[in-house]
């Protein structure tokens, strides 16, 4: 549960270990929300919490789910599901909350893992880019974020995205236009 009080990302990577150390079944990340009516309502008010940013609690997550995987042990739930009550004006407070939040984490897994395989010197140029059928909403992310930040580690404009059974998933095919 990432962004407890006077939790660090440190200190969560450190639970991520041990976690792993353990070696269970299966895991769930949740990041911390503050909810109405909660304690942590009540100390996020007062100035004495503050919960995490969406962007970080993004990156957090996606690196445990890294993580995890990485050992094979699956994440089998990312993130808080969506409830009539939940999604009441006013009951979540604050914190990084966002009704699809596994599908924004599971793609910062994906982009990621792309950006160690993208070519160099593809500065100020045009390219199109292939993926597996499978990898497309990954690659393009929550209103195109994902394309925006393939062009900004790339510093090329993405001009087409093709779907292409013969790319692997997790990888991803430039070429110049």
């Amino acid at each position: 549960m990432p962004g407890l009080p006077h939790e660090t990302k440190e200190s969560f990577q450190q639970t991520v270990m041990k976690t792993i150390e353990l070696r269970p079944d299966f895991v769930r990340l949740y990041p911390t929300i503050v909810i109405e009516g909660t304690k942590l309502a009540e100390m996020y008010r007062s100035g004495r919490y503050t919960p995490l940013s969406l962007e970080d609690a993004l990156d957090i997550c996606a690196e445990a789910v890294s993580r995890f995987e990485e050992e094979g042990i699956p994440v089998i739930r990312i993130g808080l599901m969506s409830s009539p009550t939940l999604l009441q004006e006013g009951q979540v407070v604050a914190g990084p909350w966002h009704p699809s939040f596994g599908e924004l984490v599971r793609a910062r897994v994906y982009q990621n893992k792309i950006a160690q395989g993208v070519p160099d010197g593809l500065e100020g140029r045009s390219i199109h880019v292939s993926v597996n059928p499978k990898d497309l909403s990954f690659l393009l992310g929550y209103k195109n974020k994902g394309l925006r930040y393939l062009e900004r580690i790339t510093g090329a404009r993405v001009a087409s995205v093709l779907t292409d059974v013969s790319v692997e998933p997790n990888e991803i095919r430039v070429s110049l236009v």
